[in-house]
């Protein structure tokens, strides 16, 4: 119709569209314009107003300017329940573990604004779950937090320290000062009759205060479970804890645990038990008939070998076999134990500064024997130096006030706490299976972390090594 002139010369003297009386969106940092019907939004913004159940316009413009930082929103909460999440928050950051993102416990929030929750204590963690995940689905990170803020609210409420949880039926191990996690429990409610479970939780407290590793408390409160439910004929006297029911018990234990040394020392841990009960005279009414005789304990089987095979040493030491492991910390971890014969835990839990030099400039390495609980000191070769120098650096790098040469991954965003060793084995068992290690018949060979510490022994007997000299190695008792 124009007759095609110029394009660039036409385009020139057509009139554009007057947007002159058009409003911008209301939502800050929204550049389009607000649409006809909801005076103020875009097209966007309206869509998502309307995804939210059409709030009031102020509350979806606050909406729009906290989306997508971390805040956590506590208005709608009763003050009570505010105060509880505050501390909570607090805790869990004081602490410098895992990070609680605000989307993830945004559900929970919006079930106790909702339902105007007085307190989180009113109810267990279950009950929070339960109503919270049955609307959200289900997710580990807020069922995590729902149980840390129960158990932060109720070491607030109730105290902490063994005396406060010592007449619980279930003890939280944690609130006793033991480094364990927050779920490590200790449950008595099985124990029967009444006055056994009284015993057991007094001498448990005995040991625990008497700085027994939490390893062996552990394997004492097993066995002494595993007697109360055994020992068929305990009455609610105590004068029935007999001879006659001991070996009723000591029937039950060989049927039902069959390797000896496990119920060898189950027998002992109950032995002792007894024991320190006439001892400490806790029970006079105890007949003197309740006691563990050495003959009661199975005969030991011969032990096998516990020192990996030479050959089989010889495939982990394949200079292509470091590289299949990709994690560079399990790759040390491994190359320390091979070398210097340590304990898996005591390795994982190295610290940043663990290499020194002994009066002849060698390379020693210094740890911390939990076990014997003391400080050792064991020598390395200038190539485990230098790869422990190159871990301090990277370490020295991410985490500039961590403490640990090997620092979990997770929850731990300083860098002052240790991998843990089960985090160890799975990257050793991993490692293993992608090397194909197998023993002389050709079976997959069986390695685990403490085997390296007998090879490492051998080696060193093979060598004609003094026995002695062996011991203070390994810096054993």
């Amino acid at each position: 119709m124009a007759g095609q002139p110029d394009a660039s010369a036409w385009l020139a003297t057509v009139p554009g569209p007057d947007h002159s009386g058009d409003a911008a969106c209301a939502v800050a940092g929204c550049v389009m314009m607000a649409e006809l019907g909801y005076p103020g939004l875009c097209r966007s913004h309206r869509a998502r107003w309307r995804a939210q159940g059409r709030p009031a316009p102020q509350e979806f413009l606050y909406f729009c300017s906290i989306y997508g930082e971390p805040r956590f929103d506590l208005r709608g909460l009763t003050g009570q329940a505010r105060l509880e999440i505050q501390y909570v928050l607090q805790c869990r950051s004081g602490e410098r573990r895992a990070r609680a993102a605000p989307r993830s416990i945004q559900p929970l929030l919006t079930y106790l604004a909702e339902r105007q929750a007085a307190s989180l204590l009113d109810h267990s963690a279950a009950f929070w779950h339960g109503r919270v995940g049955d609307r959200h689905g289900p997710a580990s990170t807020l069922r995590a937090f729902i149980g840390y803020a129960i158990d932060c609210l109720t070491r607030l409420r109730d105290g902490t320290g063994r005396d406060s949880e010592y007449n619980c039926d279930v003890w939280r191990l944690a609130r006793l000062g033991l480094p364990v996690t927050r779920r490590a429990v200790f449950d008595f409610r099985g124990i029967e009759p009444g006055w056994l479970r009284a015993l057991i939780k007094r001498w448990l407290r005995w040991r625990i205060s008497a700085g027994l590793a939490l390893g062996q408390v552990r394997k004492d409160f097993t066995a002494l479970t595993r007697m109360a439910r055994l020992a068929t004929g305990l009455a609610a006297d105590p004068a029935s804890l007999g001879r006659a029911v001991l070996e009723r018990y000591l029937a039950g234990l060989a049927i039902e645990v069959t390797h000896p040394k496990t119920r060898s020392g189950d027998i002992s841990s109950v032995a002792t038990f007894l024991r320190t009960v006439c001892c400490q005279q806790w029970e006079p009414r105890l007949p003197a008939t309740a006691v563990i005789y050495r003959g009661d304990h199975p005969r030991p089987d011969e032990p096998a070998p516990r020192a990996l095979p030479e050959s089989v040493m010889a495939q982990i030491e394949n200079p292509a076999s470091p590289d299949k492991m990709t994690d560079p910390a399990g790759r040390l971890v491994t190359e320390i134990l091979i070398r210097t014969g340590l304990r898996v835990s005591d390795a994982c839990k190295l610290g940043v500064a663990c290499l020194a030099r002994d009066g002849q400039g060698a390379p020693c390495l210094h740890y911390r024997n939990h076990k014997m609980r003391r400080e050792a000191m064991v020598p390395a070769d200038d190539q485990l130096a230098a790869m422990i120098q190159d871990r301090q650096r990277h370490v020295r790098r991410r985490y500039p006030a961590g403490t640990m040469l090997f620092p979990r991954k997770t929850a731990s965003p300083d860098g002052t706490r240790p991998m843990p060793a089960g985090t160890y084995h799975y990257l050793l068992q991993q490692w293993l299976t992608a090397c194909g290690i197998t023993g002389d018949l050709g079976e997959p060979a069986h390695v685990t972390a403490h085997r390296f510490r007998h090879a490492y022994a051998s080696r060193l007997i093979n060598s004609e090594v003094s026995q002695e000299i062996v011991r203070r190695l390994l810096d054993h008792c």
